[in-house]
């Protein structure tokens, strides 16, 4: 008799004893384990061991190993528990196996390699288990400390709209009257006065417009607005041509040429002003990588499509994103300008998310590519 054939009849054969001796000994040894979830697997289980020739990874039921892993693991079941319940089963097969071979008429030479075969489904069953297991025990840490960096970015963002809010009431206030006051002297002077002292006063004016900058950068935090902006209708082209505007002083007298590469104009619904606020930033920024240095005075802006998403890219050619920032470049505070908050690109992250959009960078030395994106849905 060969070994295939009598090790198919044992199986065939005892189908039910060695399910039942397997179930109980879960039951009495491994209770952290889902047992209603392995009962309903236990068939399926059987089978893929008893088709020794059929290779694990390649058997119809080899997804049960995934799902009874998940089951396990959203159970709380300790690791020691999985790999104890393939021993289980191998007590189990055992327990059946060996009076059964006592029976045959077979000489040891059939009947060891049979044995042999079977220990070694077995064995390659648990590895594939542990490592399914590892896998996927894995992924779900991986998966947590993602949304557990989430949260901590909404605190950290939440708090500082709590702070945002309290600075705008013990500021801006002072800062109205200071403009206020300033806007009076120069009234009160008289012409050959005010001559004398306009330089002075330029550089208060200055300095009082940076300030309130930075506080407003604070203030767009908030997440309490007492005014949100509403969403507009706008095409991107006349969302890039009202930012060109702004800044095209800034472009002028740092003699910085801006290519544009619309492929795409598409009408979208969007807040206008902060949206204009974002792509500023950007185009700031790269002014500011084209300066002191050779670097080409080019910015180049681009929109495109693709199934999902519109896009809008803006790309200079300078000195690139320090590479000690890129990891936390979207991360409040973070800045390599020595006057900087590092509250543009953080602001940024937080306008495109609520216009269901996002932001995501590239960059090398002598190339730097900042992308927004709109969804289309």
């Amino acid at each position: 008799m060969k070994h295939n054939t009598w090790l198919q009849e044992f199986f065939d054969t005892h189908r039910g004893t060695v399910i039942d001796t397997w179930l109980r000994l879960l039951e009495s040894e491994a209770p952290q384990l889902n047992l209603r979830e392995i009962r309903e697997s236990a068939e399926p289980y059987y089978d893929m061991l008893r088709d020794v020739d059929i290779p694990v990874e390649q058997h119809p039921y080899y997804e049960l190993i995934t799902r009874v892993c998940r089951c396990c693991h959203e159970n709380n079941a300790p690791f020691h528990c999985i790999l104890h319940m393939v021993h289980l089963w191998r007590l189990s097969v055992i327990d059946s196996l060996y009076p059964y071979i006592y029976q045959l008429e077979c000489p040891p030479e059939q009947i060891l390699p049979a044995v042999f075969s079977l220990h070694t489904r077995i064995d390659t069953i648990q590895k594939e288990i542990g490592t399914a297991y590892l896998e996927y025990a894995t992924d779900q840490l991986l998966k947590q400390r993602d949304e557990t960096i989430g949260q901590l970015h909404n605190d950290r963002l939440s708090l500082l709209g709590r702070m945002a809010a309290s600075m705008a009431h013990e500021l801006k206030n002072p800062l109205f009257a200071i403009e206020g006051f300033l806007q009076l002297i120069e009234a009160e002077l008289s012409n050959d006065e005010l001559r004398k002292v306009k330089r002075y006063l330029d550089v208060v004016q200055r300095e009082f417009k940076g300030l309130y900058g930075q506080i407003t950068g604070f203030l767009s935090f908030s997440r309490n607005q007492q005014i949100e902006e509403l969403f507009v209708a706008c095409r991107l082209s006349e969302l890039i041509d009202a930012v060109i505007e702004l800044v095209r002083p800034r472009l002028n007298s740092e003699g910085v040429e801006v290519e544009l590469q619309l492929e795409q104009d598409p009408s979208l619904r969007l807040q206008k002003v902060a949206l204009q606020q974002v792509l500023s930033n950007l185009l700031n920024n790269s002014i500011e990588a084209l300066s002191g240095g050779m670097y080409p005075k080019l910015i180049r802006i681009r929109s495109y499509e693709d199934e999902r998403n519109y896009y809008l890219s803006v790309t200079d050619y300078g000195s690139g994103v320090p590479e000690h920032l890129k990891e936390a470049i979207f991360t409040p505070f973070v800045t390599s300008k020595s006057n900087g908050t590092g509250l543009g690109l953080a602001i940024c992250k937080q306008i495109m998310e609520k216009n269901g959009g996002g932001i995501s960078f590239t960059s090398r030395a002598g190339e730097t590519v900042f992308t927004l994106h709109f969804s289309k849905k």
